[in-house]
């Protein structure tokens, strides 16, 4: 539809996958057929700072799947506000360096950066990114949960690297997500 309307019409797409949001971005940005589109193209993102919900630009950033979610992760970190939900985030980082690195389990990417209790890191993992009842339930983590958010989160930007550029416009000891 975008292919045959381009030139006519506006189209506005919206979603919460940001898996999706990677690969329509990157098709209207940089595949094969980007020059029809490349200049006509606004990808945004929407971002909650201090409170506000703002729309960013993503017109001078690279936009990797992992790296966007270690980001959010990262300012739930810095302002003390990792939630359950968060677990689920972190989950799909690790399903996708697994799956980079070509295996089928994240309990792979857990031993790589030095998780001694592999089991018991990937249930507690696996519990609370598979929450389903939040209505009777606090999305609040326990300090216990927490250390092992930490110990993972460390883990992931030690082992591979991972740099986490902080945004000019968010509050010093934030990153940009």
């Amino acid at each position: 539809m975008i292919e045959e309307h381009y030139e006519k019409r506006k189209f506005v797409i919206t979603t919460h996958h940001i898996g999706f949001f990677s690969i329509l971005s990157d098709w209207l940005k940089k595949g094969e057929k980007a020059s029809k589109f490349k200049d006509k193209a606004r990808i945004c993102t929407l971002s909650l700072k201090n409170g506000e919900i703002s729309l960013e630009s993503c017109r001078k950033d690279v936009f990797l799947y992992h790296l966007r979610l270690l980001q959010v992760l990262d300012q739930a970190r810095a302002v003390g506000e990792v939630k359950a939900f968060h677990f689920a985030l972190l989950r799909q980082v690790l399903e996708n360096i697994a799956s980079f690195l070509g295996v089928g389990q994240f309990s792979y990417v857990l031993k790589q950066i030095g998780i001694d209790d592999v089991e018991e890191v990937a249930s507690i993992v696996n519990t609370l990114s598979h929450k389903k009842v939040y209505y009777f339930e606090s999305d609040d983590v326990v300090p216990d949960n927490l250390v092992t958010f930490e110990k993972v989160f460390n883990g992931l930007k030690e082992k591979y690297g991972f740099v986490l550029h902080a945004s000019a416009q968010a509050p010093a000891g934030t990153a940009k997500i």
